[in-house]
């Protein structure tokens, strides 16, 4: 298939989006899921020591719970968002974003593409750029 310098800019653009959409909602959940893995937490421990979520870094716990946060996020009202939005770009066929929405509502895509080591570390960047602008605003 043939995909003209246009439409590819436009991917890159519908898949930029997708994922820092993404990335916002690990960023929105990621603390629920430490304290719901959390063993301290979990046990209403009252020792700091025997809380992960105290003595690890976000990074760290980030890595450690990615699978976790994936699992929670509800990637079906996120791609509600995602269409929401990308549906008022100019310029961006209506064709075209039909077929990303396939390919991201696709269930084995979410459990394998989005398990690679590949997204997991451009998830984790992307959830400290996330943390980082809006820092600035």
């Amino acid at each position: 298939m043939f995909i003209a310098k246009m439409d590819y800019n436009n991917v890159s653009l519908l898949e930029s989006y997708f994922n820092f959409l993404y990335a916002k909602e690990m960023e929105r959940v990621m603390w629920t899921v430490f304290r719901e893995q959390c063993y301290g937490c979990k046990h209403g421990l009252l020792s700091q020591i025997r809380h992960v979520c105290l003595t690890m870094s976000e990074k760290e716990q980030l890595k450690l719970y990615f699978d976790a946060i994936v699992d929670y996020i509800d990637g079906d009202e996120l791609i509600r968002k995602w269409t929401a939005a990308v549906t008022r770009l100019d310029g961006v066929s209506s064709e075209l974003i039909d077929m990303y929405r396939l390919k991201i509502s696709c269930r084995d895509w979410r459990a394998t593409g989005m398990r690679t080591e590949y997204w997991q570390k451009l998830m984790i960047k992307l959830v400290f750029s996330v943390k980082n602008l809006e820092r600035l605003f």
